[in-house]
């Protein structure tokens, strides 16, 4: 009888710890990704074109980075539409596209809020 209660409370411990580590790698994700969008949005309005678009390539490998391990957490198709929003962004990089820029990294800025509020519903 012992053994099998200290099965279960290993059982959830390793449960309660993997939901913990998920926490976590979801909001540091989430949390980074939103950083530089933000910080690509500064750079589109203050006219550096070429340093959004820039930003916006590196924040779209970075994301491609940690996608495989949001994968693991959320769904698959969530987690690719973002990357998708994330890809193109670079073509509005540019003075003509200012509010799609802009409109745009707040878009993906909410999907990202949402996927991890998502997770934090889910565990």
């Amino acid at each position: 009888m012992k053994a099998r209660v200290r099965a279960a409370w290993v059982i959830m411990a390793a449960v309660i710890a993997l939901s913990l580590a998920g926490h976590i790698w979801v909001h540091r994700a989430t949390e980074r990704t939103i950083l530089q969008l933000e910080d690509l949005a500064a750079c589109a309005r203050s006219g550096d074109y070429k340093k959004a678009g820039q930003k916006a390539l590196e924040t779209a490998e970075d994301f491609d980075k940690c996608a495989h391990g949001l994968e693991m957490f959320m769904r698959r198709e969530a987690v690719a539409e973002i990357s998708v929003s994330l890809h193109g962004l670079s073509a509005y990089a540019n003075r003509e596209s200012l509010y799609d820029l802009c409109s745009e990294a707040d878009k993906t800025i909410r999907q990202l809020r949402l996927l991890e509020h998502m997770y934090c519903t889910l565990f």
